[in-house]
């Protein structure tokens, strides 16, 4: 849902450590209903947007999406934050990285009412809809 405009029609992997969460991307289903919920709506939302999908495993400690809450990983004036909570107490400019061209966006989330009618989910690909 945050990227309609960079995932709409394309080939896209996604990489994921959770072997539940796989299993429903997977399957298209889940035995836990909330989980049975994301995953059709994450179908909807795939399908609306024409992408043609791939989910990949990838080992919990091979996952550099999880680096931050593992190790020290930012520098601020000579100090290194030690966990990501802390980082709410950093200004967002002081985060950036020297050489990453990147941008801000505001994540966004299915709503109840999404979830209530996930044929909606079909429309995000729609530029009439954006």
């Amino acid at each position: 849902m945050t990227f309609p405009d960079i995932l709409l029609k394309r080939d896209v992997v996604f990489w994921v450590d959770n072997t539940t969460a796989i299993s429903a991307c997977v399957d298209g289903y889940s035995n836990f209903p909330d989980l049975a919920t994301l995953s059709n709506a994450l179908y909807l939302l795939l399908a609306g947007l024409r992408t043609r999908s791939s989910f990949l495993h990838v080992p919990g400690k091979a996952d550099c999406a999880d680096m931050p809450s593992r190790v020290p990983f930012v520098d601020i004036a000579g100090q290194q934050v030690l966990h990501p909570l802390l980082l709410s107490k950093v200004p967002a400019d002081k985060l950036a990285i020297d050489g990453i061209n990147a941008s801000h966006r505001t994540m966004l989330l299915p709503s109840l009412v999404h979830l209530n009618q996930p044929a909606v989910f079909l429309l995000f690909g729609d530029s009439r809809c954006s």
